[in-house]
């Protein structure tokens, strides 16, 4: 439910996710089909941490229930970011909102992984930030792929 309300709120606001300039590329592919980054996400940071906290012997459904309460609280945060940043008549963020949104996620996902796994706080915490920081290079990576085959499909 509060997925769909961020996928809702982005399409509505016509905010852009990346940059001012999202005619082409990944950032075109991620305005046209962000509830399609919604539902890829999970599974890309599921994997992550069922690959970094192997050793929590968790199943890939088990860490999908910090995925779900983590990308939860982050769905609400843009839910009310992203009508505050179109009041203020900003249709993208900034390199520097972008870059500080980004590393605000990563740290809150640490700390949610160091509620969640057992062991050391603290190692917990960086290897969710890892996981977090790795699962949106590999987000990026399928927006790439995913433009580069929807450009190479309709130009053919």
């Amino acid at each position: 439910m509060l997925v769909r309300l961020a996928a809702l709120t982005v399409n509505v606001s016509g905010f852009h996710g990346l940059s001012q300039e999202e005619s082409a590329g990944p950032a075109a592919l991620l305005s046209r089909h962000f509830n399609l980054l919604l539902l890829v996400q999970p599974p890309l940071l599921g994997g992550m941490c069922a690959m970094l906290f192997r050793d929590a012997h968790l199943t890939l459904l088990e860490h999908m229930v910090l995925l779900a309460y983590t990308l939860g609280v982050r769905a609400v945060a843009l839910s009310v970011i992203i009508p505050i940043a179109v009041l203020n008549a900003a249709s993208a963020p900034s390199l520097w909102q972008n870059s500080g949104f980004w590393a605000a996620w990563y740290i809150y996902f640490g700390w949610g992984a160091s509620q969640f796994y057992a062991g050391a706080r603290w190692r917990s915490w960086l290897r969710g930030m890892l996981a977090a920081a790795i699962g949106h290079t590999l987000i990026i990576g399928v927006l790439v792929v995913g433009s580069a085959a929807y450009e190479a499909l309709t130009t053919a």
